[in-house]
């Protein structure tokens, strides 16, 4: 099992739950470039194969394409994938719609997940979108709570909380 991770960045603040999933997992990143002033963590430290992509954003920044995100999809090395759960992603939207050409290959968000406010649409929107995956990992229980009471499928959602660098922020 070879493991994708497509985020939107490398922030630093996830640099200790990236180099700890590197550290267990055979896993290599697929990241977009930096957003805003937040601080990228050193790469470096991770062992898998990391790869920087251009990110265009559209509409503002209400809409975003990570080039080359989809094309990881064929890659025939990866069997699953972790995006970022991200509706505002197109590169997200498209990569979910092709993966259904690829049964075997497993799609697994790492997500907010829903925040209890959204109209109807935006949840009918989210359903769509979360149909397409495998499983996720959430910040909260109170997203998965308000998913279930939606009617997601959330038997394959795990609680994570927000992995921060616990080590760090205990110095």
């Amino acid at each position: 099992m070879k493991i994708l991770n497509i985020y939107n960045n490398a922030p630093l603040y996830r640099e200790g739950i990236f180099t700890l999933i590197d550290k267990e997992l055979d896993c290599d990143w697929f990241f977009g470039e930096a957003i805003g002033d937040i601080k990228q963590m050193d790469t470096s430290k991770l062992r898998g194969k990391v790869t920087f992509s251009k990110t265009i954003n559209l509409f503002g920044d209400k809409a975003y394409w990570q080039k080359g995100a989809v094309s990881q999809l064929f890659k025939k090395e990866y069997t699953h994938y972790v995006l970022l759960g991200e509706e505002r992603s197109l590169g997200t939207w498209m990569f979910l719609m092709l993966s259904v050409f690829f049964p075997k290959k497993k799609i697994y968000f790492w997500s907010h997940g829903a925040y209890g406010k959204e109209s109807k649409l935006k949840v009918l929107i989210e359903r769509i979108f979360w149909s397409f995956i495998n499983g996720a990992v959430l910040y909260g229980n109170y997203a998965k709570g308000v998913m279930t009471k939606a009617g997601f499928n959330t038997k394959n959602y795990h609680v994570i909380h927000n992995s921060l660098n616990y080590d760090r922020q205990i110095e």
